[in-house]
Order: structure tokens, then C-alpha cells, then sequence
């Protein structure tokens, strides 16, 4: 809820919070009819649906995985192949792959703050990325094990949130 993450919940912070959520809700049957729409199953969930196999009221595997918040901002990134998603008030920006859309990583950049916007940088592989504690930063893309790696390269206070983000090969 504390978007900015400055510790308190304003009132336009809470509003925001209760908005998103009906949305989230009222639009989840249309969400689940997008094939490959992969969801995270809480532990909430889980618990439940195993008390209902217990029960014998429900059988079978769990349904398909969804995203359980609306996705903020998707970047690709061509030289790896690979889709950054960043989810509405979640820490943690997902990686699929672009052709077939398998989940690779999951990176927390930064535990406090959430991602708000996002923009791929090819001729510095970097990826910038604003947060919700009012800081845009530069994370270059590197060689890891088992795959990829991101080092913060540089990082920038802001007045305020930024929303959006666009990269111009013509505007450096």
C-alpha cells in the first residue's frame, strides 16, 4: 500500500490500494482466459485446496499458474531473448523467455522499493528501472552462473515517483 515507501500510508496511497484491488478482482475471469497467464499460487491458496482434496470435495492438480497482480510494465530484452514483468505493488521483476514464455528468473533489485517503470538500454545492456522510494537506477546486464546477472551501475534520487520511462537511439 505505502507506494512511496516513506513508512506512512497516505490517503491517496490507501484509495489507490482499494481501486486496484476491486479492478484486479472484477477482471481475474478474464485474466484466467489468456492462454500461458501464469499465476502465482499464495499459500493461502494452497492451504485451502489441499483442506478441499482432504475433504474430497476437490480433486486433481492445481489450476494452471496466473498472475495474481496486473502487470505494471513488460521490457524486452532482445540479446538474451528474454521479457522483464514487473507486477502492480510487487518487489520483483520476472524474466521469461521471448519465444516459448517460460518463466527463467525472478530478480528482487531493491527489498524496499517497488518497480514502476522500466526501459532496456541495448548499446549499455542495461536496464533502467524508477521505484517506488523515489530512485531510478541503472543495472547492466552480465554474465552469471546458470544464465544471467544484473549489477546496479548507478543510482539517482528523484522528486518524485516516475511512472514511465522511454529510451530514443536518437537522445543520448
Amino acid at each position: 500500500i505505502d507506494v512511496n515507501g516513506d513508512g506512512d500510508i497516505e490517503w491517496e496511497e490507501f484509495i489507490r490500494f482499494i481501486v486496484d484491488k476491486a479492478q484486479v478482482f472484477k477482471e481475474m475471469d478474464k485474466l484466467d482466459k489468456i492462454p500461458h497467464y501464469e499465476h502465482i499460487e499464495l499459500p493461502a491458496d494452497r492451504d485451502v485446496r489441499l483442506k478441499k482434496i482432504k475433504e474430497g470435495t476437490l480433486t486433481g492438480a492445481p489450476p494452471p499458474p496466473k498472475h495474481r497482480n496486473m502487470i505494471e510494465t513488460i521490457v524486452r530484452i532482445p540479446e538474451q531473448g528474454l521479457m522483464a514483468v514487473a507486477e502492480q505493488h510487487s518487489p520483483i521483476v520476472q524474466f521469461y523467455d521471448v519465444t516459448t514464455g517460460a518463466k527463467k528468473e525472478a530478480w528482487k533489485f531493491r527489498a524496499a522499493a517497488v518497480p514502476l517503470a522500466m526501459t532496456y538500454i541495448p548499446e549499455e545492456q542495461s536496464l533502467i528501472m524508477t521505484c517506488s522510494d523515489q530512485s531510478m537506477a541503472q543495472w547492466q546486464l552480465g554474465q552469471g552462473s546458470g544464465g544471467f546477472k544484473f549489477r546496479e551501475k548507478a543510482r539517482w534520487a528523484t522528486p518524485d515517483p516516475i511512472m514511465s520511462l522511454a529510451w530514443s537511439d536518437g537522445q543520448r
